[in-house]
């Protein structure tokens, strides 16, 4: 006959439940109790079932039992729940990007949302077209899920979250002629906010849901709330009477109605969707590709090249970090030519004698040994 099994103190041990034929099994973790079914009707291999588990919380890498039980669909619900506490001004944007998410992981345990299975849905994702930039805020929703998980408790690590590669550093850009050839084309109600972008640099949402509140012509201000800004920091824009930003507020102004807040709107009410007008007249003026935010980068570039300090230009358009605003401030070809021209001019310059003579040793700091020797 085997003797029976010595019991050391934290091994844990095994328990039935009234009515159930498997073993149940009760240890401690970090203190806590963990009680988990074996799925064994066989004690010998329960034990080992606890044996194993035991083992992996003496070594470090167990979860805790609540956290084995945690599913996709609660990892969803604290990302939510934390939006709304924090009163993200994106979590309008949320359900669309957390849809793909659903369809691949709903019902699935959290633990077993590897890092293999997220680089497999990236794949996956990539192979139906979705672009990459798409992609990687589908991921960053998820690692914040993880992230939110392990911070309250229900998990005790995160798994590794790939990030893919994104040529995102777009290049458009509309020089002033372009822009009003564009502009003439958009219809009227959208010609008011596509000037003040270009002008301004700011976002598009910055521009659509300006409300008049925070506009004072007798000063020439309009003042951006931090609730309104991306990088959370509230703005001032200051401009004379007659500059083009009071030009185009005076003109907002003489369509202003009682029934909308909105400095820009279309016939009172807000400014949903511009895409379609948009396609339209910047392929009728060849601008097909044109984007919105292709007006951010115009306007840095713009002030910059207007002799505008960075400093300022960059308090206009609100970038808070130099290394973007040096991003958007583009060189294109006609910069490229202007400086060939400026050196060629500087160089024949320095070569030319008082006479306009090129003499060939005026301003020289080096001479040959024969020319030294005439001296």
């Amino acid at each position: 006959m085997k003797p029976p099994e010595e019991k050391l103190r934290g091994d844990g041990y095994l328990y039935r439940r009234p009515g159930s034929s498997l073993w149940w099994a009760k240890y401690y973790l970090n203190g806590k109790p963990q009680r988990f079914s074996t799925g064994k009707t066989d004690e010998r291999q329960a034990r080992v079932a606890l044996r194993k588990r035991v083992a992996a919380a003496l070594s470090g890498i167990a979860a805790p039992e609540s956290a084995r039980r945690l599913r996709y669909a609660e990892l969803e619900k604290g990302l939510f729940d934390d939006y709304k506490v924090n009163e993200r001004r994106t979590l309008a944007d949320l359900p669309r990007a957390v849809a793909p998410l659903r369809a691949a992981f709903a019902g699935m345990k959290a633990l077993d949302i590897t890092t293999a299975r997220i680089r497999a849905y990236a794949a996956v994702r990539l192979e139906a077209k979705a672009a990459p930039a798409t992609v990687n805020k589908e991921l960053a929703a998820l690692g914040r899920m993880f992230t939110l998980a392990v911070r309250d408790g229900r998990l005790m690590s995160r798994p590794i979250i790939p990030k893919l590669h994104v040529e995102n550093a777009r290049t458009g850009f509309l020089d002033p002629a372009d822009f009003e050839a564009f502009c003439a084309a958009l219809p009227d109600y959208l010609r008011g906010p596509a000037r003040f972008a270009y002008l301004t640099g700011w976002r598009k949402r910055e521009v659509f849901a300006m409300p008049w509140r925070q506009v004072n012509l007798a000063t020439g201000s309009v003042r951006l709330e931090a609730s309104q800004s991306k990088n959370g920091q509230a703005r001032l824009l200051a401009f004379g009477p007659d500059s083009e930003i009071a030009r185009v507020l005076a003109d907002a102004g003489k369509q202003r109605r009682l029934d909308c807040l909105l400095v820009f709107h279309h016939n009172g009410r807000p400014i949903r969707s511009h895409y379609g007008a948009w396609r339209k007249a910047a392929t009728a003026t060849g601008l097909g590709g044109l984007m919105l935010h292709d007006f951010r980068r115009s306007a840095a570039r713009n002030l910059v090249r207007a002799g505008v300090p960075e400093r300022v230009a960059m308090a206009v358009t609100g970038h808070k970090t130099r290394a973007i605003f040096d991003r958007y401030n583009i060189v294109n070809e006609a910069d490229l030519r202007e400086a060939d021209s400026k050196v060629g001019a500087y160089v024949r310059e320095r070569a030319t004698d008082e006479t306009g003579h090129n003499s060939g040793t005026v301003g020289r700091k080096v001479v040959t040994l024969q020319e030294a020797a005439k001296v």
